[in-house]
């Protein structure tokens, strides 16, 4: 289904961050495939006009079921109510149907998001290397980059807009540090491992053969830029041939590297700093349940 209204939205507001935009249109795609599940719609301006509180709030109902997190729900939802919005104030409807669709209570948010154990991504990353049984173009090439994509989120807990738009010359190799430009364009050095390092050189090595003048680090067989949707699907295969039956998604890496830095007792305000939480209070949420772990400072994730 053609979305030329969300196309509208998008030129409008192209002031608003890649990641926020990419969000929305989530959030919009999801709500077009239920009315058209649901009512048998199959026209963007049929959907508009025939959505309601009702539809709406049987739409977050829908994510609820299918086993989403009362904090992922609320961002479709929010996105919805953004979009509805933009057609209100464009005099393309009359009325925001999402305007009054109540959020769903985070309270424990953290405790429902899915992430990876230790044993978990170690299995992912073995997964990711050794070949499926079929015959696979290119493989050298991909498994050393998608070993290397989730090693990096896992050990630097970095959000994916900011691994997508990373370029070679921001890692430097020799002090195992890579500096990245974050929200509110804030740079900051984050430390890697030698595990991370040497997935790195191992996917460096392929990257050589690829015929690309892109500058970003993670590129597609074709030299381009990799995308965030590229990068979902390839994780969801992954998991799926590991056994891995969770919810796992790009966030979900830098969510598991949180999760495993705090099981291991470092410092509130040291994972702060490390994965660029603007607030403490985002990072002190992670600690509900590892109160009494031995801290470690010098810990990071192994692979």
């Amino acid at each position: 289904m053609k979305m030329i209204l969300f196309d509208e939205y998008k030129e409008h507001y192209e002031n608003k961050s890649d990641e926020t935009l990419s969000s929305y249109e989530t959030s919009v795609k999801q709500y077009y495939d239920f009315m058209e599940s649901k009512y048998d719609l199959h026209d963007e301006m049929e959907i508009v006009n025939k959505s309601t509180w009702n539809t709406v709030t049987m739409f977050r109902n829908s994510l609820t079921k299918k086993g989403l997190s009362p904090y992922s729900v609320n961002v479709r939802i929010s996105g919805l109510r953004g979009f509805f919005k933009f057609l209100v104030l464009s005099h393309i409807i009359n009325e925001n149907p999402a305007e009054q669709v109540e959020q769903l209570s985070t309270n424990s948010v953290e405790q429902t998001k899915d992430f990876l154990t230790e044993d978990e991504y170690k299995l992912l990353i073995k997964t990711i290397k050794t070949p499926s049984g079929k015959k696979q173009d290119k493989f050298a090439f991909t498994s050393a980059r998608d070993a290397f994509f989730v090693g990096l989120l896992i050990v630097g807990g970095f959000r994916i807009s900011e691994a997508l738009n990373m370029t070679v010359e921001q890692i430097d190799v020799k002090n195992k540090k890579v500096t990245v430009l974050g929200k509110g364009n804030k740079l900051r050095t984050v430390s890697l491992n030698d595990s991370v390092i040497k997935l790195m050189n191992d996917y460096l090595k392929e990257r050589e053969q690829i015929n690309t003048t892109c500058d970003n680090l993670f590129v597609n067989i074709k030299g381009g830029k990799m995308s965030r949707q590229g990068t979902n699907q390839n994780l969801t295969k992954y998991c799926e041939r590991a056994g891995i039956d969770k919810n796992i998604t790009n966030h979900s890496l830098r969510h598991s590297c949180i999760t495993s830095m705090v099981s291991h007792g470092i410092p509130v305000a040291k994972v702060q700093v490390m994965v660029g939480h603007s607030d403490s209070a985002i990072t002190s949420r992670y600690y509900r349940n590892h109160l009494d772990s031995e801290i470690e400072e010098d810990f990071l994730p192994e692979l």
